[in-house]
C-alpha cells in the first residue's frame, strides 16, 4: 500500500471543528458501511475545504496537503472509467467468502460536472482475500485501487485519532452519504 497508511492516526482535531456543518454541497467523498443492523454507518467523509469526519464523529484535519491530495486521488481513481462497472446495485464488487452476511462498503463521490454521484461498493472487504465471486470485466480479483482505497479509508473505523467524537454527527453524515 502507498505511504498513506496511518493517515487517520496522523490526523488531528480540526481547528475550526466548532463551525463545521455537513452538507451535500461541500462533500468531496464519503464511505459508509452497511450491515443489517447499521445500514448507513459512517466510515469517513471528506468535506471542502479540509474537513474529515470519521466513524466516531470526530472532526479532523489531515496531516498535510500532500496527504489530502493523495487520498483524494485514490478515491477518484476508484470511481474512474478505467475501472469496469461491476453492475448490480451500487456497482457492487463481491469478494468470495465461504459464508455470507458480510458488510458492504460504499464509496460515493458527487460528480457535479456530470450531475450525478459516482458510486462503487465492495461486499466482504478483506485484507486477506481479494478473489471475486464472479469475473468482472476480466478481473478475477478486486482491482488494486479498490482494495487500496477501501482498506485505507477503513482506517477511520479501525484506528483511533485524537479528539472527541460526536455520535450524532457521525449518524447525520452517514445518512447524508446514504441519501445521495
Amino acid at each position: 500500500m502507498s505511504g498513506l497508511s496511518g493517515w487517520h492516526t496522523r490526523s488531528h482535531p480540526h481547528p475550526s471543528r466548532g463551525t463545521f456543518t455537513p452538507s451535500s454541497d461541500t462533500l468531496i467523498a464519503g464511505v459508509i458501511r452497511s450491515t443489517h443492523l447499521y445500514p448507513r454507518q459512517l466510515v469517513a467523509a471528506f468535506f471542502v475545504p479540509d474537513f474529515v469526519i470519521d466513524t466516531e464523529g470526530r472532526v479532523l484535519q489531515l496531516n498535510s496537503e500532500e496527504e489530502k491530495g493523495a487520498i483524494y486521488q485514490i478515491l477518484s481513481r476508484a470511481t474512474s472509467d478505467k475501472i469496469p462497472l461491476a453492475g448490480g446495485y451500487n456497482n457492487q464488487w463481491r469478494i468470495f467468502h465461504p459464508r455470507t452476511d458480510f458488510p458492504i462498503y460504499k464509496l460515493k463521490i458527487p460528480n457535479t460536472e456530470a450531475g450525478k454521484v459516482d458510486v462503487v461498493s465492495v461486499y466482504g472487504l478483506s485484507k486477506s482475500t481479494m478473489t471475486l465471486e464472479k469475473l468482472v470485466g476480466g478481473y478475477t480479483e478486486l482491482p488494486e485501487v479498490l482494495q487500496e482505497g477501501f482498506t485505507l479509508i477503513d482506517e477511520a473505523r479501525t484506528t483511533s485519532a485524537k479528539g472527541e467524537g460526536d455520535s450524532s454527527l457521525a449518524r447525520t453524515v452517514g445518512d447524508l452519504i446514504g441519501e445521495l
